[in-house]
Order: structure tokens, then C-alpha cells, then sequence
């Protein structure tokens, strides 16, 4: 665990090295009391960890809502051509995507365990009035505000998370996280079944503090601006999001396969259902190997597959199999990259929050979220040729860089292990601040 999060937080570091060891299957040596302690330190970890995954489940259902209800009519509702529905659904991530890279920044100076339920409850709120929308101006302007509020919390919750877990166990943590959204988005559809079948026509900082933050908020934004990691691995999330373009208008591509709506809403549920079972067992095996790379091309190139048959094929049956291909795997190349970036910058914390928050800030500004919600227009269905060829080329780009990534990181490890062994042996301090630190590939 981190520092900053201990200091922070009031946590032992002997406690959780313990809990650690404990964990792994270990034993301790200590008194009953110190036991005690190291199992409440897991316990807490574990509980910190599921409260995050129930609230991003609950920040994708309230993100994705606006999906979920274009089927049942909410256009003609509001009076909204297609552009302009387009333009509510992107509007969300452009706020989502301003408020990342200092939220995080403000999360390093305060308390996680106030600042991130503080967002929640806010964006519940913000939620809720989508509501009262009755035109495409105040549409514009709640979802607007929904993504700003909404923008702390999953840069948040990985920053959070990193510093309780270590570099073998992130991906997986990462996609336990992420599976959240395949869960809001199986769930989803069927909540938005169960809606639209039973209830459709029924009625202060001193200005001490501020400084301070401003000043860290400089150094760390040049610290993780100067290091070339950083971009890398950001231009490989918009990659690798914008080859993910087809989640965002999941319901209508899989209502061009012939169905009535309320199979379509049925018929959604399995893809996400099976993404989480893949993610979670591939990030897993990824961490476990420690090899990200591998993991991240072998399921971009499903995918890739997948996007063929999808843009290619008439058949229903391939139609619906290609869904499953796409959606089961785009996700684990996701929690990979979102883990490298941890990897790769463990030390100093405001670098590392920084790093973590432009790589999410990119991801969300040139993906799937606003690029793809307009690559999907209506006169190209069934087959949406244009989005499928944008996709299919990020996900090349992707397994490009993702390769060439490993290179560069492969060749800083050999580095390592030549100063290793001429000059400082066995008292090796990398900027890790561990012995024998090298990079995950």
C-alpha cells in the first residue's frame, strides 16, 4: 500500500505487509492482536474494493440510460433528429472527460473516503433530473453536468485501488472493476424490459490548501507530461477504446438483427454476461504471468474477427456470434493498459494520479464515447461499414503499439539488469523504490 494512502487514511504499513502475507497463504509470527489487525486490513481492503464495484455498476446504469431508451421512442418524445440524439448521448463524455486529470489531483490531497461518496451522491442528484428534460437544450445541459460529476469516480477508484494492491494483482482488480459496466449494461437492458413493459404511461479549502494543490497539480502534470510512457499508453486507450466504439449503440446494432424489442432487450444481456467472466479470467492470468502484452493482443485480434463477420456477414446467427466475440474480450486489452500505466509509474504518487488521469481523460475524449457517436448513423444499418472500418484500424493501431510498447520496455528491463550487475549488484534502487524492480511486458 502506498504512502499517501496510509497517511491518509490513518492505516499501519506493518499491518498491511502482514495482511499480505496472510493473504498469500503465510503465516505471521505476532501476538493475536497484531493478527487481528493484519485481518482487519484485509478485510477493509476487500470491503473498499466491493463498495467501488457496486457505485461504478450504478455510474455506468445512470451513464448509459440515455442508450437503453432510444428503442421505446424518446426522440420523437423531446422532438430530436438523430444528430441531435447523438450529440446528448457524446455531450456527457466531454465533461467526463475535462474534470479527470484534476479530480485525480484533488483525490491525492483528500481523503478518498470523503471526496469520491461526496461525487456519488452529487451525480445522483444531477441523475435524477434527466427526468424533468423536456427539450434538446436542458437534455444537453443535465448530461453535461452528469459527466462532470460523474468524471471522478473511475480514475478515482483506480488511482484508489492501485495503492492497495500490487503490480501482480492490478489487471485483475481492474477488470473486476470494469466488469461493473458489462454488468450495468447486461442488467440494464433488462431493467429497461421490465420499465418499458410495466410502466410506460404511469404518472471549504483555505487559500493555503489551494496553493498547495495548485503547485502539486504542476508537478505532477509536468512529471507524467515529460515521460514518454505516458503517452504511449494513452494513445493505446484511445485505440483500444475507439475499437470498442460498438458498446455505445450495443442496443442498436443488435436491434438490426430482426427481433422485436423485447428480444433485442433479452438478447443483450449474454454478451455482457460472458465479458465479465472473460475480462476477469484473462486479467487474472495476465497478472499472474505477468505477461499484459500477450493477453492484450490475443483478444484484440478476437475482436478484430469479430468486427468482420459483424460488417460482413447477413446472417443472423453470425451477426449475433460476432456480438459475443467483440464484447467478451475488447475489455481485457482495456484493464491491461489501465494496470501498465500503474506499472509503470508507481513513484512519485502526483505523477502516477496525473499519468492515470490523462490516460482516462484521452481514452474517453477520442473514443468510443465521442467519436463513435457519429459513426453509427441510421442510413448504414445493418452493417454500420463506416464504424466497422474505424474500429477494425484502432484495433490494429492498438495491437501495434501494444507490441511496440513491450519492445521499449523489454529493452528498459535489459538496462536494469546491465546496471543490476555492473553497477550497484544486489543494492539496486529503481524508481519503484524496490530492489530488482522491472517492468510487466
Amino acid at each position: 500500500m502506498s504512502d499517501w494512502l496510509l497517511q491518509k487514511e490513518g492505516l499501519s504499513q506493518d499491518a498491511y505487509g502482514k495482511a499480505q502475507s496472510l493473504e498469500k497463504g503465510g503465516r505471521t509470527t505476532n501476538t493475536n492482536s497484531c493478527e487481528e489487525d493484519t485481518l482487519a486490513v484485509l478485510s477493509l481492503r476487500n470491503l473498499l474494493f466491493d463498495i467501488c464495484l457496486l457505485f461504478y455498476i450504478l455510474n455506468y446504469l445512470d451513464r448509459g440510460a440515455l442508450a437503453f431508451v432510444r428503442p421505446v421512442g424518446i426522440e420523437d418524445e423531446l422532438h430530436l433528429n438523430g444528430v441531435q440524439f447523438d450529440t446528448c448521448l457524446s455531450i456527457l463524455y466531454v465533461g467526463y472527460c475535462l474534470f479527470q486529470i484534476p479530480s485525480n489531483l484533488i483525490l491525492s490531497k483528500l481523503k478518498p473516503s470523503l471526496y469520491l461518496p461526496a461525487c456519488m451522491i452529487i451525480w445522483g442528484i444531477v441523475s435524477g433530473t434527466s427526468a424533468a428534460a423536456n427539450n434538446y437544450a436542458s437534455l444537453v445541459i443535465i448530461r453535461f453536468i452528469l459527466g462532470v460529476v460523474q468524471a471522478p469516480f473511475f480514475p478515482g477508484a483506480i488511482f484508489l485501488i492501485s495503492s492497495w494492491y500490487t503490480k501482480k494483482e492490478m489487471a485483475m482488480r481492474c477488470a473486476w472493476l470494469y466488469a461493473g459496466n458489462f454488468i450495468s449494461n447486461a442488467f440494464g437492458s433488462l431493467i429497461a424490459l421490465g420499465v418499458t413493459e410495466t410502466l410506460a404511461g404511469v404518472h471549504g479549502l483555505s487559500s493555503g490548501r489551494w496553493l498547495y494543490i495548485i503547485e502539486a497539480s504542476m508537478t505532477g502534470f509536468m512529471q507524467a507530461a515529460r515521460d514518454y510512457r505516458t503517452w504511449i499508453i494513452s494513445t493505446n486507450h484511445i485505440f483500444i477504446t475507439t475499437g470498442a466504439g460498438l458498446v455505445v449503440f450495443f442496443p442498436t446494432v443488435a436491434s438490426t438483427l430482426g427481433f422485436s424489442t423485447r428480444i433485442t432487450y433479452v438478447l443483450s444481456a449474454p454478451p455482457y454476461l460472458l465479458a465479465v467472466v472473460t475480462a476477469i479470467y484473462s486479467c487474472h492470468r495476465a497478472d499472474i504471468s505477468e505477461q499484459r502484452s500477450c493477453y492484450m493482443v490475443g483478444t484484440l485480434g478476437v475482436a478484430l474477427v469479430g468486427l468482420i463477420i459483424l460488417s460482413s456477414s447477413s446472417n443472423t446467427a453470425a451477426r449475433y456470434f460476432s456480438l459475443f466475440l467483440i464484447t467478451s474480450v475488447m475489455w481485457v486489452s482495456y484493464n491491461c493498459n489501465l494496470a501498465w500505466i500503474s506499472d509503470c509509474m508507481p513513484r512519485p504518487i502526483q505523477k502516477k494520479a496525473v499519468a492515470i488521469g490523462i490516460v482516462s481523460m484521452l481514452g474517453q475524449a477520442g473514443n468510443r464515447k465521442i467519436i463513435a457517436g457519429y459513426i453509427y448513423p441510421k442510413t448504414q444499418s445493418p452493417r454500420y461499414w463506416m464504424a466497422a472500418t474505424i474500429e477494425a484500424v484502432a484495433i490494429v493501431l492498438a495491437m501495434i503499439t501494444t507490441l511496440a510498447f513491450r519492445g521499449l520496455l523489454g529493452r528498459e528491463n535489459k538496462r536494469l539488469d546491465q546496471r543490476d550487475r555492473n553497477e550497484l549488484g544486489n543494492q539496486i534502487t529503481s524508481e519503484a523504490g524496490n530492489k530488482n524492480f522491472r517492468y510487466v511486458l
